[in-house]
């Protein structure tokens, strides 16, 4: 995890185009290796294309790529104005979608990386397997409830 990230948000969107099923499909056939927890992964989970045919269980799956492509998480952003003043701010930020290439083949390194910033956020801490991160996805708030507490 490259930076310090805020909240975790899901907002449920349409998955319809060729494009987007395209993407699913790609992220689906990834896998997750849960590990030692590191300042790079604090739950421990990485992920990886490799094909683990000793544990087919690690497969990330429709349920979690659907999860990851409509996932935002709050980043502190910072704006410059013309007279050099700054400001920083809070936005929520899609972190996977932000970094594909949308004529990708397949899912890039920066991409990865920001699939395992999710899933290392601390709302995933005690998840040790695919089917543990599958129990958490129902308990992350909505991006459009974020302010009606």
């Amino acid at each position: 995890m490259s930076e310090c990230f805020g909240e975790l948000y899901h907002l449920p969107c349409s998955y319809d185009g060729v494009w987007m099923k395209r993407l699913i499909r790609n992220m689906s056939e990834l896998y997750c290796i849960f590990g030692e927890s590191t300042q790079m992964t604090p739950n421990g989970i990485e992920v990886t294309r490799i094909r683990d045919i000793h544990n087919p269980e690690n497969r990330i799956g429709s349920i979690i790529a659907y999860f990851i492509i409509s996932s935002y998480i709050t980043k502190h952003l910072v704006k410059f104005n013309a007279d050099g003043g700054r400001f920083t701010y809070l936005s929520p930020v899609n972190i996977v979608l932000e970094t594909i290439d949308p004529e990708f083949i397949t899912v890039n390194q920066e991409c990865l990386e920001s699939i395992v910033t999710i899933l290392n956020h601390p709302h995933f801490e005690e998840c040790f397997s695919v089917k543990d991160i599958e129990t958490q996805l129902p308990s992350v708030q909505n991006l459009n409830d974020r302010f009606n507490d």
